[in-house]
């Protein structure tokens, strides 16, 4: 499993508190990707995982919550290891 692409996003938070920060590629086992995934950190502190829109709002991605976690420290350690290198 890998987080492929990350890249942070600047976005002002939406009126009810939500800010998108990243937008990234999700490969859970080699040769399968899942791309336009989104993070986005709630007004509490929590973070979400999205997978890309569909055209009829249907959920395209569900994570159980461990792997949610792993998911976010993965894209969080990928944007900031981007940050880096473009610094």
């Amino acid at each position: 499993m890998r987080i492929r692409n990350a890249r942070r996003l600047d976005m002002k938070p939406t009126p009810r508190g939500f800010t998108t920060l990243a937008k990234f590629e999700f490969e859970p086992v080699a040769g399968v990707v899942i791309y336009d995934c989104i993070l986005i950190k709630a007004p509490d502190g929590q973070y979400l995982v999205y997978g890309p829109p569909a055209k009829n709002n249907a959920p395209i991605l569900s994570l159980e919550p461990a792997l949610r976690r792993e998911l976010v420290q993965m894209t969080l350690r990928g944007i900031d290891a981007n940050d880096q290198a473009a610094a």
